[in-house]
């Protein structure tokens, strides 16, 4: 298992993203890309899940149940007008209630990328995240879902075992943040790491559960 973060930022921004090209920045909530300046940050994590792909892949679209097994997240609640049995498609969007730190982190949600149920692996998950209490910043997200050692005829779907990898990528906004970076970089970039890598741990050992059931 391997675990990164090239730069920092803090807990409150902290979900698994994208890699760190211009092209990949988040979205601000005007709706225009982000500029990318000295004060973005970027992470990435991955680690072997001993389950096949597809159960690895539907714990990681399954948003509206991440409040029984993310250990942050309090409430979810999709407000694009979809329901909660409703498939996970571009455009989807739902609030988010964090907890960080005893405090409760608003951030809203919204998909602008993610593989089908039959579209073949590697599948990618990936979500822009604003924060209403935080104009100027925004990050996003993506998961990726790999087969880990294929079979003899080498389809996925008999796979036993699974890659999760994770990157992020956020911009940071205002001169109160940008000045915590400054001063506290070294231990900014420690809990980012360490809540990322949970993130990713909580996927894994719920992806494990599920598989567990279903045998």
């Amino acid at each position: 298992n391997d675990c990164r973060c090239p730069c920092a930022f803090w807990r409150l921004l902290l979900r698994p993203a994208i890699p760190t090209s211009n092209s990949r920045l988040p979205m601000a909530p005007s709706g225009k890309r982000k500029k990318q300046t000295m004060f973005s940050i970027g992470g990435e994590c991955h680690l072997e899940v001993p389950v096949p792909p597809s159960v690895l892949w539907q714990t990681v679209t399954d948003v509206d149940s991440t409040p029984s097994f993310l250990s942050t997240v309090m409430s979810v609640e999709r407000i694009d007008g979809s329901s909660k049995d409703d498939p996970r498609t571009i455009g989807t969007k739902w609030k988010e209630v964090r907890k960080y730190n005893g405090n409760d982190v608003h951030m809203i949600k919204t998909v602008h990328h993610v593989g089908s149920d039959t579209s073949p692996y590697p599948r990618m998950f990936a979500v822009n995240v604003s924060f209403p209490t935080m104009k100027k910043t925004a990050n996003t997200s993506t998961l990726i879902v790999s087969p880990g050692e294929m079979s003899v005829e080498g389809k996925a779907e008999e796979c036993t075992s699974s890659i999760l990898a994770g990157t992020f990528v956020g911009v940071p906004g205002g001169l109160l943040f940008k000045l915590q970076m400054l001063l506290f970089g070294a231990s900014i970039k420690k809990s980012t790491n360490d809540s990322f890598r949970q993130e990713l741990d909580d996927i894994a050992k719920e992806a494990v559960r599920r598989c567990s059931e279903e045998r």
